[in-house]
């Protein structure tokens, strides 16, 4: 299987005045792709848009407003109709807003109080009784800021002027804050000074002052946020109370909210659909082929007709290809992560998922082998995953498993590798460098060759007969691959001859991957198969050859860093025990600890990446094209 899920296209009709239903009971509870209708399917006359405003844009306003104040409440079973959930929440904006006179007073006060608290807030470190400002006769005062630069030009021209006294309160980058006092003779010209200083004016002392507000800064900002608390009191009080003159509980208020947003959503729907002439709604869409098989059995009883004709390749009435939707096991849906990271398959074309869960968690294993740091990375990513739901911590949980899997197997545990703690059930790699080599290229050629068998099986699937008999991935590339290395062993480990017969029979399938284009246009029936003239096509030929012949050695090699890294590791290590060795024999344990976090952390990253870059570049580059479109219901909208 290729655990891709069949789609198939439908097409939803039935009475306009039946529309809603057909919302509500279906469309909102099956998994369908919606596509605009009278795009679609603009060859049909008689088709167009279902038009209208939105009819619950005002309720849908109010009932955000009102889940806003009402917060978390119960759910209840009672299931209000539309014209009970919008009756509901217009009656209770209808009592919200008609607040008495003193909430709304309340209000407005607490805000004025915070607004000269904001203000006031820059001038606390003077020690002014600002009620008393006003009553001066003779001096005049302004509070207010201005840059620094002017600030600078104030000190050095007029800071020693008898007729102006500044006094500093706050200052930060960009601004000095502050007050200034001059003779009421000189208030006019002092004021243009400052002006031209670029002072802006504060207004303090007459913005917000009454009989009981009286001394400096830092005092009536502690009076007033006395008061704010009162007020708040207050208002929280009239607030609370609000809800008694409306009917029912708080909970059935929030029902009837969700209610109109639902019946919003239901019926911006409707932008996906068309009428036809004779009265009826049409949707068109992609949805699963059980969920499509099972709306035209219940749809049709209730009065509409679902048609899901379509669904494979060359059967639609568009060219558009059908979404693509996943359906893999759970541990091997985590490895979706990375397959849509390179692009979700094309409908019809093979999930690589399983198969990069597979090969990524052995590759990871096998580079990894270590039984403690293993099991460290397990279950950090089982917590990261449980708690934060990260489909990446769930992949180093899987592949932590692994590590500890090859740890046995290498004897490995926190880079340890001593048969009186752990014997090694198959090898150590730091102690078989050839055999553990050796045993990476053979891993990644059965890997090369499951990817061309998966190539192989996207052709026939596609009818794709070029890609499948001469493509480098296909019969004939497997064929050129399997001969080499056959004969390699032939001739590294067993001394053999090779023959003329035993050479030509190997190039022979590497001749119909290099002739592949024009042999393919011939079989199709092409008058001509060679672009551009015969120099120039053999040339190019040549230059594709060479590159396919370095893409089969370096893919082959590439593999052997699966082995290196199982080396290195139990060298680092060696290199961490023989640091926290001491001279006595002893060792000491935060050497051990840290070194251990430092490799883990360092190792597992670049193993982590190096097992990526072999899936990507060495398996999905033979059989997998990506560039599926993600299938998105509108439910989940």
């Amino acid at each position: 299987d290729s655990l891709v899920e069949k789609m198939k296209y439908v097409s939803i009709t039935g009475p306009v005045d039946r529309i809603n239903q057909m919302i509500e009971k279906y469309i909102s509870r099956y998994d369908i792709q919606l596509e605009y209708t009278a795009k679609q399917l603009k060859s049909d006359e008689g088709l167009s848009p279902f038009t209208g405003a939105n009819p619950y844009v005002e309720a849908l306003h109010k009932s955000e407003r009102f889940l806003n104040l009402l917060g978390s409440q119960p759910e209840i079973g009672r299931v209000f109709s539309g014209d009970e959930a919008v009756a509901r929440v217009d009656e209770a904006y209808r009592v919200y807003e008609s607040r008495d006179v003193t909430l709304k007073q309340l209000e407005q006060r607490r805000d004025e109080i915070r607004q000269y608290i904001e203000r006031l807030n820059f001038f606390t470190a003077l020690d002014v009784e600002l009620d008393l400002l006003d009553s001066f006769r003779h001096i005049a005062h302004s509070f207010g800021r201005m840059p620094v630069s002017n600030y600078h030009q104030f000190e050095k021209f007029l800071y020693d002027d008898s007729e102006i006294i500044f006094l500093q309160s706050h200052s930060d980058h960009d601004y000095i804050w502050g007050v200034y006092f001059t003779p009421v003779s000189m208030r006019d010209k002092v004021n243009s000074i400052f002006s031209s200083l670029h002072f802006e004016r504060i207004p303090v002392t007459s913005f917000f002052m009454d009989e009981q507000l009286k001394g400096t800064p830092a005092k009536i900002i502690l009076q007033l946020r006395i008061s704010l608390i009162d007020i708040n009191d207050a208002i929280k009080e009239l607030t609370d109370n609000i809800w008694e003159g409306v009917p029912g509980t708080n909970a059935e208020l929030a029902a009837a909210c969700k209610r109109v947003g639902e019946l919003y959503s239901a019926f911006d729907v409707r932008k996906y659909a068309a009428v036809t002439e004779h009265g009826e709604y049409v949707f068109v869409g992609w949805t699963s082929e059980k969920d499509a098989t099972e709306m035209e059995i219940n749809a049709n009883k209730d009065g509409h007709k679902v048609f899901a004709r379509y669904g494979e390749t060359g059967e639609r009435p568009f060219s558009d290809m059908p979404p693509t939707r996943l359906k893999n096991p759970p541990v091997i849906r985590l490895f979706e992560f990375f397959t849509k990271m390179y692009g979700l398959p094309v409908y019809g074309e093979i999930d690589p998922t399983p198969m990069m869960a597979v090969t990524y968690t052995l590759l990871f294993g096998l580079m990894f082998g270590d039984v403690g740091q293993g099991f460290v990375l397990a279950l950090l990513g089982f917590l990261l995953y449980r708690s934060k739901k990260m489909e990446l911590a769930g992949i180093i949980s899987v592949a932590g498993v692994s590590g500890m899997f090859f740890g046995l197997m290498y004897g490995s545990v926190f880079g340890f590798e001593d048969d009186a703690i752990l014997p090694a059930l198959w090898r150590r790699p730091s102690h078989d460098i050839n055999g553990t080599l050796i045993f990476a290229v053979g891993v990644g050629v059965s890997i090369v060759f499951l990817s061309m068998l998966f190539n192989i099986v996207n052709s026939i699937r596609q009818k794709n007969w070029g890609s499948l008999l001469f493509s480098p991935n296909g019969l004939a590339g497997m064929a050129f691959y399997g001969l080499v290395l056959f004969n390699a062993v032939r001739v590294l480990l067993y001394a053999y001859t090779l023959t003329g017969f035993d050479i030509a029979l190997v190039f022979l399938p590497l001749f119909f991957v290099a002739f592949r284009e024009p042999i393919t246009k011939r079989l199709e029936g092409h008058r001509k198969v060679v672009e551009g003239g015969i120099g120039m096509f053999l040339f190019s030929t040549i230059l594709e050859l060479v590159e396919v012949l370095l893409t089969y050695a370096t893919n082959t090699i590439s593999f052997v860093r699966v082995g290196a890294f199982a080396i290195s590791h139990a060298g680092i290590m060696s290199v961490v025990l023989l640091l926290s060795s001491s001279a006595a024999g002893t060792r000491n344990p935060i050497v051990i600890i840290v070194g251990n976090i430092v490799v883990m952390g360092i190792e597992g990253l670049l193993v982590g990446i190096q097992v990526l870059r072999l899936d990507f570049y060495e398996v999905f580059s033979r059989f997998y094209n990506g560039g599926g479109q993600v299938f998105e219901p509108y439910k989940a909208k």
